[in-house]
C-alpha cells in the first residue's frame, strides 16, 4: 500500500465521523442562534413596551392632572394598551398594569425626591 492509498483509506474511514461532527456542530450553532434571536426579540419588545408605558404615563399626567390616582391609573393603562397595539405589542392587561405601575413608581421616586446639594433634574 502506497502512501497515497493509505491517506485515501484513512480519509474515507474518517469522512463519516467528520461529517457527523460537522452536522452536530451546525445543529448546536443553529439552536444557539435561535435562542439568541428569541431573547433579542423579547428584549426589544420589552424595551418598546417600557417606552410606551413612559409615554402613556407622561400623557396621562399632563392631561389628567387633577384626576385622582385610580382615574389616572385607568387612563394610563388604556393609553398604554392603545399605544402598544399601535406598535404591535399585545401584552395582557396585567402585563401593562405591571409596566405602568413600575413607570409611575420610577417617576414618583425621581420627581418627588428632595433636591440634594442644590441640584435636581426631572
Amino acid at each position: 500500500m502506497t502512501y497515497h492509498e493509505f491517506i485515501n483509506a484513512v480519509l474515507q474511514a474518517l469522512f463519516p465521523l467528520l461529517l457527523a461532527v460537522i452536522t452536530a456542530a451546525a445543529g448546536a450553532l443553529a439552536q444557539k442562534l435561535h435562542q439568541y434571536l428569541n431573547a433579542r426579540f423579547t428584549a426589544e419588545q420589552l424595551g418598546k413596551a417600557e417606552a410606551v408605558s413612559r409615554y402613556a404615563v407622561l400623557f396621562t399626567e399632563q392631561v389628567y392632572r387633577t384626576a385622582g390616582g385610580p382615574a389616572k391609573l385607568a387612563a394610563a393603562l388604556a393609553q398604554a394598551e392603545a399605544l402598544g397595539r399601535g406598535v404591535g405589542i399585545s401584552y395582557s392587561s396585567e402585563q401593562w398594569r405591571t409596566l405602568v405601575e413600575h413607570t409611575v413608581f420610577t417617576f414618583n421616586r425621581e420627581w418627588k425626591q428632595p433636591a440634594s446639594g442644590g441640584t435636581h433634574s426631572a
